[in-house]
């Protein structure tokens, strides 16, 4: 869908308004993408714009891993600094394919798994341990049941 975008220049953002649909947007007499319109608008297609386009995918191998760290709490050490937010560590630990991924697997961490069991090492080491607690628990209840 294209957007219409205006640069604010008082506080260096880009603010984007969905047209109301494409035809409201083909309507009107557009410049070429990216430059401006007599308004102060300009058109703004996230297809040709959006840098997201350009990442690597995350190998299915990692996004595999983020998903079984999520349901049980078990992670590599590349993982693990890419959950505690560790930037340095995580290139440090990466193989060629998740470091050019490595845009890709945050932002699929960011909009795709639960808040609380990523972003900083106090965070992590909660969620594995409420992990590890409901292991047992089942564990225990599992037990009782075969007794």
């Amino acid at each position: 869908m294209p957007y219409l975008a205006h640069r604010d220049p008082e506080n260096e953002r880009t603010c984007r308004l969905a047209a109301e649909d494409e035809q409201a947007a083909e309507d009107e007499q557009w410049p070429e993408d990216g430059t401006e319109h007599a308004s102060g608008w300009r058109l703004w297609c996230p297809a040709a714009t959006d840098r997201r386009n350009d990442m690597q995918p995350i190998p299915e191998r990692t996004r595999e891993a983020i998903d079984e760290y999520v349901q049980y709490g078990a992670c590599g050490d590349f993982l693990k600094a890419v959950l505690e937010n560790n930037l340095t560590w995580a290139v440090f630990n990466a193989d060629a394919e998740n470091l050019a991924a490595l845009e890709a697997i945050v932002r699929y961490c960011w909009n795709d798994i639960p808040g609380p069991c990523w972003g900083s090492p106090e965070r992590v080491d909660e969620w594995k341990r409420e992990c590890a607690r409901i292991r047992a628990e089942l564990d225990a209840k599992l037990a009782e049941e075969a007794s």
